[in-house]
């Protein structure tokens, strides 16, 4: 299985209080980290889809 997608659009529209300048920049570096993979022009997904499981059960577990 290949984790989904999401778009700097979604993003945004999901993070309404960051800059797209900064935005941008935290896309790069979680990439440059090899935690994000660009797929796109602006889209992106986990690296590793065991992270993007873990991450979904961690927020769920503090929310």
């Amino acid at each position: 299985h290949v984790a989904p997608t999401v778009t700097q659009e979604q993003l945004s529209a999901a993070l309404p209080t960051i800059p797209t300048d900064r935005l941008r920049r935290t896309l790069q570096e979680l990439c440059d980290h090899h935690v994000l993979v660009r797929v796109g022009t602006s889209e992106w997904r986990f690296a590793s889809l065991l992270f993007q499981r873990w991450l979904a059960l961690n927020s769920v577990a503090e929310g």
